[in-house]
């Protein structure tokens, strides 16, 4: 991952989000042709956030860290203006760099049926927890983030990366012949203003609340391995997240379960899934119908 210590600035506030243990399982929601890619491929996609079918989602989260850093301002202190000027600035720069997947730990909702597949159509596809977490991390491949819903730990949360921020800030002003590479390169708040987009990306409004939500997130801003395909109403840009092991001593992110989704023939379609995964070599998945008594044909 692109500038892996630019993570480290802020962890223990992002430990949060990054720390959560998950469940066993975590589930995606997905199309046929999605099941269809994952079983042929071993591939997640993550989508750039700027292209979200919710462009809010974000803009929530950013709203609550920004919120922190206007906090800090005083009107007499001409050094607060000139730290949030370039907080503001870095902040802003980093939104396009990231990519995500999405994943819960509800694994059979009906408004993750209605908001993620077509009426229903579609599949929930369970991941070992644990494999994605080994692979997760500040040294990893991607980081694995637990969506927060509560509006007080959220901001209480963005004031401590804040807080934090302004020290480093001050800290390194003081003596700008200590600065590193990317600080150099970026100015001191590169560091803060991608801990501030990780807590961006895991903010939710708790309206959300019942999605249960965890996020794969990818940090990557060179363009060598975005690809691309249809939206709804634009090309979106996406980076493919492997679930194969590059290492030797990396596990495989299983697949451990295939929820099929409402429709008008569940054993056959359960029946079909199951032949599909044998013949992708994915061994001992449990497929089983969705017991939601949700009708959209």
């Amino acid at each position: 991952m692109a500038g892996q210590e630019s993570w480290r600035l802020g962890e223990s506030v992002l430990d949060g989000v990054l720390g959560a243990d998950p469940p066993l399982i975590l589930y995606h929601y997905t199309s046929q042709a999605g099941l269809l890619g994952i079983a042929t491929t071993r591939m997640l996609w993550a989508t750039n956030m700027a292209y979200l079918n919710d462009t809010s989602e974000y803009e929530y989260g950013s709203n609550v860290i920004r919120a922190a850093i206007k906090r800090r301002r005083t009107a007499e202190s001409e050094k607060h203006d000139k730290f949030l000027a370039e907080t503001e600035s870095a902040f802003s720069a980093k939104a396009h760099d990231f990519c995500q997947a999405s994943l819960t730990e509800s694994g059979d909702l009906l408004s993750q049926w209605r908001g993620y597949t077509e009426n229903g159509n579609g599949y929930c596809v369970g991941f070992d927890a644990n494999a994605i977490r080994a692979r997760a991390g500040v040294d990893g491949e991607w980081l694995l983030t637990r969506c927060e819903y509560r509006p007080s730990r959220q901001e209480e949360m963005a004031e401590a990366l804040v807080d934090q921020w302004f020290q480093s800030w001050e800290k390194v002003n003081a003596a700008p012949q200590k600065l590193g590479f990317w600080e150099n390169l970026f100015g001191p708040s590169f560091e803060f203003a991608i801990a501030a987009n990780v807590l961006a990306l895991s903010f939710k409004d708790p309206s959300y609340s019942e999605e249960r939500e965890w996020r794969v997130v990818i940090n990557e801003s060179g363009t060598e391995k975005v690809r691309f395909r249809t939206g709804k109403s634009m090309i979106t840009p996406y980076l493919e997240i492997d679930l194969r092991p590059s290492q030797p001593e990396q596990c495989e992110v299983a697949m451990k379960r295939v929820i099929v989704g409402p429709c008008p023939h569940p054993s056959l379609a359960a029946d079909s899934v199951r032949m599909l995964l044998d013949t992708k070599d994915y061994k001992e998945v449990e497929v089983i119908p969705s017991v939601i008594p949700f009708r959209a044909w």
